[in-house]
């Protein structure tokens, strides 16, 4: 299950994923925010995964990064904050951070909200 809202007094959008989620789920749900929040350029995102059972690993990467890269040339600028509290989901997001994260794209991965949401208001665009 999946659910978005966006952070009172902020710009960001929180997406949060509750039960299991697969790998073809995700990248349909990056493909439709992406094309929807495209026109938003500035928008920030949480992607809050604490209640998520990823149904992929470190190993499945590669799709994530192919579809954050159909949208790189597309985006002035990405900053998505991934909120992650288990150690194989917490490897695969930082691994997923290495490999999309570029001058227009950055992604970083973290415990809490709070985290994530202070990293996300002390960016400069």
């Amino acid at each position: 299950m999946r659910s978005l809202t966006v952070l009172e007094k902020t710009n960001i959008i929180l997406i949060s994923y509750r039960g299991e989620l697969s790998l073809s789920e995700l990248i349909n749900d990056i493909h439709v925010d992406l094309t929807h929040y495209l026109q938003h350029q500035g928008n920030r995102f949480i992607i809050d995964f604490s209640e998520a059972k990823l149904q992929f690993g470190p190993h499945d990467i590669q799709p994530i990064r192919q579809k954050f890269e159909e949208f790189s040339d597309r985006l002035t600028f990405l900053h998505v904050a991934a909120i992650i509290t288990l150690p194989m989901p917490t490897a695969t997001m930082l691994l997923v951070g290495q490999q999309v994260s570029t001058p227009s794209i950055q992604f970083q991965a973290f415990c809490t909200l709070e985290a994530a949401k202070d990293w996300l208001l002390n960016l400069k665009d």
